[in-house]
């Protein structure tokens, strides 16, 4: 119990440090000429998009979670902040709210995930509780239904499930915990009590970086170090290293598995210039140890977000402090690859039609719902 609370704490630090508060000046001053971005826009044909706020969105004060149920009239946001789930019509009026912080049937202590199954039910996982809620979706209403408890293996932690019609599946992160630096993600079946039944594959790791404090050394993910991401889109099941361009995918449903490597970028090395700018932009006096990693890193992941619906794959750019973000479009069926712009750290969760739904994570130091509509021909 004690290494599964430990695990839960030092993520939400790791955290805490990212969104911490950073210079209210930052992005105004005189960002530096990025060669691995421009190299990007000369490559690749550029979207044009119109970027709105969502509205309605004033009282979620840290959207973390966004959905968009099957029929894309609502969209569900989790906000972190009061551990509550929103329901919302495409006009950002609030149809329902359900959730809140405590220990009684759906409600929380820390939400690491959430999920719509295939069943158009909401799945919550609670990391402190070791339970999974349920919510049905009707008529903009989210209805609590069950929960169900789980156990951890020695070892292993629940990061996600996801509920499909070829049945259900976990990802676990294998660890001896946040002392040790090794780890690796494992993807298993899962049984009707959301036990591990059958394992699937392994995925790579979080690459964790050493930090001291006077008390004890721990070591954890950095935002500039090799991370995992994961999706999962209908039968294909997506993951990543964000420092490769390639990208490996298993289907679920045919254990058929592919490894995606038409996307072709340069080098991301670290400058003086870059390493200042994100310590101009995120560190404060009190995390200047923890930014200082960036000192013996020669390259820069690629990536920070990944994204996929329907086959075509969305690559969020690891952001330069001062630019515009920079998401990438995967078609998997013609290779073709475009791009688009958007506010600093916006992040894609969900898809309609032609609007792209996501949180960015940075403005004014907040969190803010946004639409981009694509302008295709």
């Amino acid at each position: 119990m004690r290494l599964n609370t430990l695990f839960i704490i030092i993520n939400l630090i790791w955290v805490a440090l990212f969104t911490s508060c950073s210079s209210d000046d930052a992005l105004n001053k005189d960002a530096f000429s990025d060669s691995f971005t421009n190299g990007i826009e000369e490559s690749f044909t550029k979207i044009d998009v119109d970027i709105n706020d969502f509205p309605g969105t004033d009282s979620i004060f840290e959207p973390v979670w966004l959905f968009l149920p099957k029929e894309c009239n609502a969209l569900i946001i989790g906000d972190n902040s009061d551990k509550t789930f929103s329901v919302l019509n495409r006009e950002g009026h609030l149809l329902s709210k359900v959730g809140g912080e405590g220990r009684g049937p759906g409600e929380y202590g820390s939400v690491i995930w959430a999920h719509i199954g295939s069943d158009q039910k909401l799945y919550v996982i609670d990391a402190l509780q070791f339970r999974i809620s349920k919510y049905s979706f009707e008529n903009g209403n989210l209805i609590y239904e069950d929960s169900f408890s789980y156990r951890n293996q020695t070892n292993h932690f629940l990061t996600s499930v996801y509920i499909t019609e070829f049945g259900k599946y976990g990802l676990y992160q294998e660890s001896e915990g946040f002392m040790h630096s090794e780890n690796r993600f494992l993807l298993y079946r899962l049984n009707d009590d959301f036990s591990p039944s059958e394992f699937i594959l392994s995925i790579p790791s979080h690459q964790r970086q050493k930090f001291e404090t006077p008390d004890f050394v721990y070591y954890t993910p950095f935002r500039y170090r090799s991370q995992t991401k994961w999706y999962l889109d209908d039968e294909w099941f997506y993951s990543l290293s964000t420092d490769s361009t390639d990208l490996f995918r298993y289907n679920i449903r045919s254990k058929e598995t592919e490894t995606i490597d038409f996307l072709q970028l340069e080098e991301r090395y670290n400058t003086p210039q870059f390493t200042a700018s994100v310590k101009d932009y995120y560190s404060n006096a009190e995390d200047e140890d923890y930014w200082s990693v960036l000192d013996e890193i020669d390259r820069i992941p690629f990536f920070g977000g990944l994204f996929v619906k329907d086959e075509i794959v969305y690559l969020t750019v690891l952001p330069t402090p001062g630019l515009e973000g920079m998401t990438l479009v995967l078609n998997m069926e013609t290779e073709e690859v475009k791009y688009f712009r958007t506010p600093q750290e916006f992040s894609p969760r969900g898809i309609c039609d032609e609007t792209i739904f996501g949180i960015d994570f940075r403005i004014d130091d907040a969190f803010q719902v946004m639409s981009i509509n694509m302008l295709l021909d």
